[in-house]
């Protein structure tokens, strides 16, 4: 399953619902707060999302490539990646002889 903008989007609205619900009116089943609602809400979110902005699952995939491909290419500008497995390897080392009170 990929998750994309358009199931985000949905989500979040259905949280806030369920949210409003049971803020306001704590008297109402939790079946109906918490998953009758919801549901609907999200389906009907989805819906309006996939009639009035259909590109909007590639808009969302193309702002995470970007996301993702500066933050790899930051990571890999900084030139630890090659160094980092042998500092892991020494700090498992160190934890243990540290918490098996072999070090002080």
């Amino acid at each position: 399953m990929d998750f994309n903008i358009e199931f985000i989007v949905s989500l979040l609205a259905a949280l806030y619902a369920s949210y409003l619900v049971s803020t306001g009116s704590p008297n109402v089943s939790p079946f109906i707060t918490f998953l009758l609602l919801p549901l609907i809400i999200a389906f009907i979110v989805v819906a309006i999302i996939n009639n009035v902005v259909p590109g909007i699952n590639k808009t969302g995939r193309s702002m995470y490539n970007y996301g993702e491909n500066i933050a790899l290419g930051g990571i890999n500008e900084t030139g630890y990646i090659q160094m980092f497995p042998p500092i892991l390897i020494v700090l498992i080392i160190f934890s243990i002889l540290l918490y098996s009170r072999m070090l002080g």
